[in-house]
């Protein structure tokens, strides 16, 4: 109800502009080009394994008496699902305490996160094209060695909330408070080369994104985000799973003035076009 209210009042304060729907056709073309990598899978399941999960419980229960007993290192899962536009990473398999599996679910968080799936997410495309016909739109293009580049500006005079249109929110780019989006495309291969995010209060996150060719078409494999004087760089190894690519290894790094972390997963034992635990849809309807 709160997603039908908010496309209802943009729609109220806009009005229909042909060159803005030109520039957002582009982003729609990159958005299937990605998705159509996974035409024809519906879900999966897949282990993750990992030494942090272990590392941390060790740390966090480092202090207690050595007669108490320590808990398990739990199963972590990831679901996948077509339909919802992404996975979710559970931790099974262990009883934990509460402090623990805050944690675990917060490191999980950030291996749940799928690139061709992040990006532009198919259900959000009516409110792209409202929020294009509500900004001001300037766009550049220009041809190097024969390589066509379109610069899209998308300003907004009052700060918007993108509500996880562009991008969801598992990204770390503000979806609040947001004065502009620049995006950097290759129209000719339906590529998003980087994104450019600015705040209200003048705060400027830039996302280089980097591709591999695979089964003749090009997904985003590298993510580097910069800005509040951090990096965030995700890094993944895909593998051809049933005629699927799907994502065999991520590393994921981290400088931030609040943390400095390097974190490594591996993802084995895919299990594709299963039925997917209650839990697990609960937690993608709430994405």
């Amino acid at each position: 109800m709160g997603r039908f209210i908010l496309l209802l009042v943009l729609l109220l304060l806009t009005r229909p502009t042909a060159a803005a729907d030109v520039d957002v056709d582009v982003l729609e073309q990159v958005g299937d080009h990605y998705r159509g990598a996974l035409a024809g899978l519906r879900s999966y399941a897949v282990t993750v394994e990992t030494a942090q999960v272990a590392e941390m419980i060790e740390r966090m229960t480092a202090d207690l008496p050595p007669e108490i007993p320590r808990p398990g290192v739990p199963v972590l899962t990831r679901y996948w699902s077509a339909e919802a536009g992404g996975g979710v990473v559970l931790a099974e398999g262990s009883d934990q305490l509460p402090t623990m599996r805050r944690m675990i679910e917060k490191f999980s968080r950030e291996f749940a996160l799928d690139l061709p799936f992040a990006l532009l997410p198919a259900d959000r495309a009516d409110e792209r094209r409202v929020f294009f016909r509500q900004g001001q739109v300037t766009r550049t293009e220009t041809v190097r060695d024969g390589v066509r580049s379109l610069d899209v500006l998308l300003h907004f005079t009052e700060p918007v909330d993108l509500a996880g249109s562009f991008y969801r929110p598992a990204l770390p780019l503000p979806q609040q408070n947001v004065r502009s989006l620049s995006f950097h495309l290759d129209p000719d291969r339906s590529l998003l080369r980087g994104l450019e995010v600015v705040t209200a209060d003048g705060r400027q996150r830039t996302m280089v994104l980097g591709h591999d060719r695979q089964s003749g078409r090009h997904l985003p494999v590298d993510m580097q985000v910069t800005g509040d004087g951090g990096t965030d760089r995700l890094t993944t190894v895909l593998g051809e799973v049933q005629g699927f690519w799907l994502p065999l290894r991520q590393v994921r790094i981290m400088h931030r003035p609040d943390r400095d972390e390097t974190i490594n997963v591996r993802f084995v034992d895919y299990r594709l076009n299963v039925p997917l635990p209650p839990a697990a849809l609960e937690k993608l309807s709430s994405r």
